[in-house]
């Protein structure tokens, strides 16, 4: 089952992201994302590695092998939440 393009599409619109912006990010074309996201086309492999540390999601979670997108479970916590464990995650990796 092809399901990373819902997920993609998803996540992105959760982030409040355009498809010019992550495409700008990763170093493509917004036509190469929209693509991807009508499964008119599939992301190589090195893209779906770098889809997944963008968004800070496992692999598995984007081609649909996993419904918990990061590696420790926070699908219980409100976005509010996740948003404040995750900047919490960068200030901690700030100090290494």
């Amino acid at each position: 089952m092809y399901i990373i393009h819902e997920r993609l599409q998803t996540i992105r619109y959760e982030r409040g992201l355009s498809q010019a912006y992550l495409a700008k990010k990763l170093g493509i074309s917004a036509t190469t994302v929209n693509a991807w996201e009508t499964a008119t086309s599939k992301p190589h492999v090195e893209f779906v590695i770098k889809l997944a540390k963008f968004f800070n999601v496992t692999t598995d979670y984007l081609l649909g092998m996993d419904d918990a997108p990061y590696l420790l479970d926070i699908s219980e916590l409100t976005a509010t939440q996740r948003e404040e464990l995750l900047a919490s995650f960068s200030v901690i990796k700030a100090k290494k």
